[in-house]
């Protein structure tokens, strides 16, 4: 019979730093957007869907500078979004569509929302139904009724009760609120254990 003897070696010491947080600079590219002036978005996913996401705001008029550790975003406010020139694309990102949808159904101008053909094929039923209860005007081509692309048209959203998909927390409006009252500078990291922070946040 054969024995083997392991001895154990020393600690494994060192710093690493952690990838960013996808649902996180989604969202944090979304907030710092519609803020009034400059943030900063350090730490944030270099994900081609959060790429995605970064690139739509800049077709929306919102100066965004890039680095590989940083984004700095030229907020100018909830209403100061404008109508892009030409249709945006989310790619491969679901998340993206969907809160995109849900932010441009209030916007006064025309926008379409598309992706790639995996996008084109996921349902868009449980986004686009409520916001239509709430008077959002929301078109899609005949041949894909329940999928992208997503058409909207101009529409005054109103207050409705409905019972939602996921949970949807306070903090996501009393945050948002503060966001589009104040200007300030707002640093947001997309790095480290916030993952249920960030989702009960938006």
């Amino acid at each position: 019979m054969t024995s083997l003897t392991i001895t154990p070696g020393r600690p494994l010491r060192g710093t690493t730093t952690v990838p960013g947080d996808k649902s996180l600079t989604h969202r944090a590219i979304i907030l710092t957007a519609l803020a009034e002036g400059t943030s900063t978005i350090t730490g944030y996913s270099q994900g081609e869907d959060c790429l995605n996401t970064m690139r739509a705001f800049q077709g929306l008029g919102i100066p965004i500078t890039q680095t590989p550790t940083e984004l700095t975003v030229c907020g100018k406010g909830f209403w100061g979004l404008s109508e892009p020139s030409a249709p945006i694309d989310c790619g491969n990102s679901g998340t993206g569509i969907r809160l995109l949808t849900g932010l441009l159904a209030g916007q006064n101008f025309f926008s379409i929302l598309t992706g790639d053909e995996s996008i084109k094929r996921r349902p868009m039923g449980r986004v686009v139904k409520p916001l239509r209860e709430m008077g959002a005007v929301i078109a899609r081509r005949l041949s894909r009724r329940s999928c992208s692309p997503v058409c909207s048209l101009t529409g005054r959203l109103g207050i409705k009760n409905h019972v939602c998909h996921e949970t949807i927390r306070s903090g996501c409006f009393s945050s948002l609120e503060s966001l589009l009252r104040k200007k300030t500078t707002v640093l947001w990291s997309c790095t480290g254990d916030h993952r249920s922070d960030g989702e009960a946040f938006m």
